[in-house]
Protein backbone atom coordinates (compact mmCIF):
# COMPACT_ATOMS: atom_id res chain seq x y z
CA UNK A 1 0.00 0.00 0.00
CA UNK A 2 1.24 3.50 -0.78
CA UNK A 3 2.20 5.63 2.21
CA UNK A 4 -0.09 8.54 1.27
CA UNK A 5 -3.05 6.19 0.84
CA UNK A 6 -2.42 4.63 4.26
CA UNK A 7 -2.26 8.05 5.98
CA UNK A 8 -5.58 9.03 4.41
CA UNK A 9 -7.37 5.73 4.95
CA UNK A 10 -6.54 5.51 8.66
CA UNK A 11 -7.68 9.10 9.18
CA UNK A 12 -4.38 10.83 10.00
CA UNK A 13 -5.12 13.30 7.18
CA UNK A 14 -8.44 14.05 5.50
CA UNK A 15 -7.33 14.10 1.87
CA UNK A 16 -4.87 11.99 -0.07
CA UNK A 17 -3.57 15.10 -1.81
CA UNK A 18 -2.71 16.57 1.61
CA UNK A 19 -0.99 13.31 2.59
CA UNK A 20 1.06 13.54 -0.62
CA UNK A 21 2.05 17.14 0.19
CA UNK A 22 3.15 16.16 3.71
CA UNK A 23 5.18 13.17 2.45
CA UNK A 24 6.81 14.95 -0.47
CA UNK A 25 7.52 17.96 1.76
CA UNK A 26 9.81 15.85 3.95
CA UNK A 27 7.57 15.53 7.01
CA UNK A 28 7.20 11.72 6.95
CA UNK A 29 9.83 9.08 7.74
CA UNK A 30 9.61 5.31 7.34
CA UNK A 31 12.10 3.36 9.44
CA UNK A 32 14.01 6.60 10.09
CA UNK A 33 14.39 7.61 6.43
CA UNK A 34 12.45 10.37 4.69
CA UNK A 35 9.75 8.84 2.55
CA UNK A 36 7.86 10.04 -0.50
CA UNK A 37 4.12 9.56 -0.98
CA UNK A 38 4.54 6.56 -3.30
CA UNK A 39 6.64 4.56 -0.81
CA UNK A 40 5.22 1.06 -0.47
CA UNK A 41 4.58 0.20 3.18
CA UNK A 42 3.60 -2.97 4.99
CA UNK A 43 2.88 -4.31 8.48
CA UNK A 44 5.57 -3.91 11.11
CA UNK A 45 7.13 -0.71 9.77
CA UNK A 46 7.65 2.37 11.92
CA UNK A 47 6.31 5.61 10.46
CA UNK A 48 6.93 9.08 11.89
CA UNK A 49 4.61 11.86 10.76
CA UNK A 50 5.12 15.54 11.51
CA UNK A 51 1.69 17.14 11.49
CA UNK A 52 0.75 20.76 12.11
CA UNK A 53 0.57 20.51 15.90
CA UNK A 54 2.20 17.18 16.77
CA UNK A 55 4.70 14.53 15.81
CA UNK A 56 3.46 10.94 15.79
CA UNK A 57 5.59 7.82 15.69
CA UNK A 58 3.51 4.81 14.68
CA UNK A 59 3.98 1.08 14.27
CA UNK A 60 1.81 -0.29 11.45
CA UNK A 61 -0.23 -3.21 12.77
CA UNK A 62 -2.33 -3.92 9.69
CA UNK A 63 -3.32 -2.38 6.37
CA UNK A 64 -6.94 -1.35 5.77
CA UNK A 65 -8.78 -3.29 3.11
CA UNK A 66 -11.55 -2.07 0.87
CA UNK A 67 -14.25 -2.33 3.53
CA UNK A 68 -13.37 -0.55 6.74
CA UNK A 69 -14.90 2.20 8.81
CA UNK A 70 -12.86 5.38 9.05
CA UNK A 71 -13.57 5.62 12.79
CA UNK A 72 -11.73 2.29 13.12
CA UNK A 73 -8.56 3.79 11.60
CA UNK A 74 -6.63 3.62 14.88
CA UNK A 75 -6.94 -0.17 14.80
CA UNK A 76 -4.36 -0.24 12.00
CA UNK A 77 -1.51 1.34 13.95
CA UNK A 78 -0.08 1.64 17.44
CA UNK A 79 1.20 5.03 18.64
CA UNK A 80 4.76 4.62 19.92
CA UNK A 81 5.32 8.31 20.62
CA UNK A 82 3.14 11.42 20.51
CA UNK A 83 4.90 14.76 20.89
CA UNK A 84 3.11 18.10 20.94
CA UNK A 85 4.80 20.82 18.91
CA UNK A 86 5.32 24.31 20.37
CA UNK A 87 2.91 26.58 18.42
CA UNK A 88 5.28 29.53 18.79
CA UNK A 89 8.25 27.92 17.02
Amino acid sequence: MRLDVFLKQVGLVKQRSRAKEICDGGAVWVEGKKAKAGKEIDRGLTVTVELKDEILELKIIDLPGRSYRRKDGENFYHVLRRERKDPFL
